[in-house]
């Protein structure tokens, strides 16, 4: 009986030696059909008919499983626990399953290479995870091509991976994906990144991201409404350009000394906006055109009071400060494309640049004699105007200034002493125009294209007109 016993403790033992036993590691190299050698990559998700090793606790054909021990930081390496190596919040990223039971997509089918990057995805689609490492190499981007054959599948993304860039062009014209969930590492959004996604409806951006790139979201034409965070500094030209179904946007008020710009034509063609909440606390410096043929919008919002901006008859105005001894004068930054006339905050100085450009309701506008600047592009392809009045103290008038609009007459006041280059080009119902002396020069193309021009007065005193300033 105490033999029995003996060998029964003995065989225990050993079982138990054994199960200590780690399993020996497999290297795509040395796996008969993995990748050939010194081509550095790794695949996820083992499939059938390659040797290569199993991350996620299923055993396939040769397979070696690397499964039932855990890690020192309680990571389950194995039966499809964590593929990142750690927990995170609970949730289950090794087979694509959350703790909770909900399934966050495969993350199979992942192709890196020794730097991290995912250089190929040979997945089905649909629901998809990209993952936090692939075999023991943690992933640290992803190239801009791997789901060039399968963008039409695509569904949805979650990604686990910490990067903090999404190439150019990744998700470009995936028209059938609805949904995607961004690492809290992400700080840039490439061009193009999600341009063309036309069953996106709806997008939380992490409260890391610093930039969004060019047509980075444009044509999204399911997306409804957007929230920025406090560190978002670059929303770039035509990010959302055509996004029509967009309603509404707001920004994350709270301090940050570094202003958020907004480029010319971010939002341009977004038909259906409505709402725009800028910060308050925070500067956003909104662009010209920024928001060019956003015919539904009417005015613009504040957070709050502010100390560097403000709000009148729906029109933004900012602080400019020229000299220190003057202090700041205000200039009308932005005026939203939906209105069809504005009331002037009493006393501004300044029309900035592209400040009512693709404002194609805009009627009429008769500028108050306060205004000294009106800068390039200002009234650029207000196609309803037909009434402009300008301030009697103009010092000039700017490249672009009223091109393609539909003015029929203008009175250029004679404080003005450059007229210049396509200021009025294209203003095709142009019948009208007095020239005053004090006029130094009138540059080339200034009037091209005014094609219903009938009569030019020149005051005496006029000392140039560039020989194409009136080309047809």
């Amino acid at each position: 009986m105490g033999n029995k016993k003996l060998g029964k403790r003995f065989l225990a033992a050993l079982l138990s030696a054994m199960l200590l036993i780690p399993a020996p590691a497999v290297s795509a190299a040395e796996q008969p059909g993995g990748s050939p050698e010194g081509s550095g990559t790794i695949e996820s998700g083992g499939q059938e008919g390659s040797d290569s090793t199993d991350i996620g606790g299923t055993e396939n054909g040769d397979n070696t499983e690397i499964g039932g021990t855990e890690s020192g930081d309680g990571t389950d390496i194995g039966g499809g626990t964590d593929i990142g190596g750690t927990e995170n919040g609970g949730t289950d990223i090794g087979d694509g399953t959350e703790s909770g039971g909900t399934d966050i997509g495969s993350t199979e089918g992942f192709v890196a290479d020794e730097n991290g990057v995912l250089t190929a995805y040979n997945g089905e689609g649909g629901e998809i995870a990209i993952p936090a490492k692939v075999g023991d190499v943690d992933v640290t981007g992803i190239d801009g091509k791997i789901f060039n054959e399968k963008k039409q599948e695509l569904t949805k993304v979650t990604i686990l991976a910490n990067i903090t860039e999404i190439s150019d062009s990744l998700f470009r014209g995936c028209a059938n994906l609805e949904k995607v969930v961004f690492p809290e590492s992400l700080t840039t959004i490439g061009s193009n990144a999600f341009s063309g996604c036309t069953k996106l409806a709806n997008v939380e951006f992490p409260e890391n991201l610093e930039k969004i790139s060019s047509y980075a979201f444009q044509e999204c034409t399911s997306l409804t409404s957007i929230h920025f965070p406090l560190k978002t500094n670059f929303i770039n030209e035509e990010s959302f350009s055509f996004c029509t179904a967009l309603e509404s946007i707001t920004f994350e008020d709270g301090e940050n000394f570094q202003e958020c710009g907004l480029s010319k034509r971010a939002f341009e063609g977004c038909t259906s906006l409505t709402s725009v909440v800028l910060s308050a606390e925070r500067y956003v410096s909104v662009a010209g055109g920024a928001f060019w043929g956003c015919t539904s919008l009417t005015e613009f919002k504040l957070a709050g009071d502010s100390s560097h901006c403000v709000v009148y008859d729906g029109c933004l105005y900012k602080d400019i400060v020229l000299s220190f001894e003057e202090g700041p004068k205000k200039q009308l930054a932005a005026c939203p494309a939906g209105k069809t006339n504005v009331e002037f905050l009493p006393g501004v100085t300044y029309i900035g640049g592209s400040a009512f450009a693709g404002c194609t309701k805009l009627t009429s506008v008769e500028i108050p004699d306060t205004v000294t600047d009106i800068y390039w592009d200002a009234f650029d392809c207000c196609e309803a105007l037909t009434k402009a009045v300008l301030p009697k103290n103009l010092n000039r008038i700017t490249s672009y200034s009223f091109r393609s609009t539909g003015i029929t007459e203008i009175e250029i006041p004679e404080t003005v002493d450059n007229i210049e280059s396509f200021a009025f080009y294209g203003c095709k119902g142009l019948k009208t125009v007095t020239i005053p002396g004090k006029a130094l020069a009138v540059w080339n193309e200034a009037f091209r294209g005014c094609t219903g021009l009938e009569s030019v007065y020149l005051q005496e005193g006029v000392k140039r007109i560039d020989s194409q300033a009136f080309l047809n």
